[in-house]
């Protein structure tokens, strides 16, 4: 319920013929691609508002050719500016006079800026007691909630305004090709294969592709017929896979900017690599993806691709390194062939499946052998659609019960159970996760063989 003071702020903005709205996400590449959604809205309610965009200078590219706004600001607040440094950009952000602020990132500068600024109305995440003073309306995000999306979350920060999202999405216009992707494209063009644009790189370690997977994906893709466009963000992370060579292969070892990217991106058939920035880029221009995740702290349902074609290749819950080294190569060899010879088309519902099948891991409990062998088939049928599940049958001891069941959680990642009753055992799972700053635990009941 807002307060009729902010109604009236809010009404008095909305009035207005020209309002001016800056908009904040300053942090990595894909937080900021995830939230062209809100910009887009705010373009569609307000067409002759003046919307600027505060991002950092690493993604500024981005926006150099993003036809719904009217200029951008960057800033690198994880440089650690100086006090000075901070003060001047707040006078600059003043001299602007805008009318609307929109935080979308929860960081403590950014927090503030609004205020500082004197910018009279301000929505931003509510990270802290002193957000309610910073912010004319501080929102509450439910992070806790492992089914929102992190694009849904940025549209929760323009909730107060009551505006109907926009889905359609126009992507950041193809400037003229420079002379590394004009010969890239050339050559696309003889070739006249499907092309796969691996991105051999990620933000974060954890996240991160190993060169061995790459080389293995990329051999086989390219006796397979494909065309493999290999991209780096850092090459300095690869001492091989640099140097590799095939007919079917295209090596850039040049420094690309994030244009040359995004015109790459634009060009080929089907994007393969890990969860970053690049990979939401194309899912953006609706590209085929192909995406492998290495870390169990970035679930698809919070980070996931929204295009209409995806495979998501997330083995998590495998505790054989070597092994799951391997499935996760051919695995994705086999996704790429696969999703090369369909154009099926996921809905929304479709999507939320299969964010929902790569996110979950879940336990099954069972009280005793007997009620696991009449459950046996209706697990059968949840595991062939897609859903990872271990068994836990209770043992008398309860001691013993929690031992194996937090060994299953460190080893399968376990973050819900298919259960019909309450339990003690959860307690421990769910104070685990509540520590580590995860999402709260899911509690399904047992579905029944005719509606599994």
């Amino acid at each position: 319920m807002l307060k009729k003071s902010l109604i009236k702020h809010i009404d008095q903005f909305k009035s207005l013929t020209k309002p001016k709205i800056l908009i904040q996400r300053a942090d990595r590449l894909g937080d900021l691609v995830l939230a062209l959604p809100v910009i887009e809205t705010l373009r569609h309610h307000f067409p002759d508002a003046l919307i600027y965009v505060l991002c950092s200078s690493r993604n500024k590219q981005l926006l150099y050719h993003y036809p719904i706004i009217d200029e951008f600001i960057s800033f690198d607040i994880h440089l650690s500016p100086s006090a000075a440094d901070k003060q001047t950009f707040i006078e600059s952000i003043k001299d602007h006079k805008f009318d609307l602020y929109i935080a979308l990132w929860a960081e403590p500068f950014f927090q503030k800026l609004g205020f500082l600024a004197s910018i009279p109305l301000s929505f931003g995440p509510h990270i802290n007691p002193l957000s309610s003073f910073f912010y004319s309306q501080s929102i509450p995000l439910p992070w806790h909630d492992i089914f929102i999306h992190e694009s849904d979350f940025n549209f929760k920060c323009i909730e107060p305004l009551q505006l109907k999202p926009v889905q359609s999405l126009t992507p950041p216009e193809i400037q003229a090709a420079s002379s590394i992707t004009t010969k890239v494209i050339d050559r696309i063009n003889v070739l006249k294969k499907p092309t796969v644009l691996f991105f051999c790189s990620s933000g974060k370690p954890e996240t991160s592709i190993d060169e061995h997977t790459f080389l293995s994906i990329a051999n086989s893709l390219c006796g397979q017929g494909f065309h493999v466009l290999l991209t780096y963000g850092n090459l300095d992370s690869f001492k091989s896979i640099q140097y590799f060579e095939h007919p079917n292969l295209t090596n850039i070892t040049n420094e690309l900017s994030l244009n040359d990217l995004i015109q790459l991106i634009d060009t080929i058939d089907i994007y393969f690599g890990p969860d970053t920035g690049p990979s939401h880029i194309a899912s953006l221009f609706n590209k085929k993806v192909v995406l492998l995740y290495k870390s169990s702290h970035n679930p698809p349902l919070r980070w996931g691709p929204l295009c209409q074609q995806f495979s998501i290749i997330r083995l998590d819950y495998f505790s054989n390194s070597s092994l799951k080294n391997v499935l996760e190569s051919n695995t994705a060899i086999q996704a790429i062939y696969d999703i090369n010879q369909t154009n099926t088309q996921f809905s929304d519902t479709d999507i939320k499946r299969i964010h929902s099948q790569t996110s979950l891991r879940f336990i099954w409990t069972a009280n005793n052998k007997d009620q696991f062998k009449a459950e046996k088939e209706i697990i059968q049928t949840l595991k062939q659609q897609g859903w990872v599940i271990f068994v836990h049958i209770k043992r008398p001891n309860p001691l013993k019960n929690i031992v194996r069941l937090l060994q299953k959680y460190r080893q399968r990642h376990i973050n819900a159970f298919f259960s019909n009753s309450n339990s003690i055992y959860f307690y421990p799972i769910r104070f685990l996760l509540y520590s580590q700053l995860c999402p709260k635990l899911v509690i399904r009941s047992k579905p029944s063989l005719s509606k599994s």
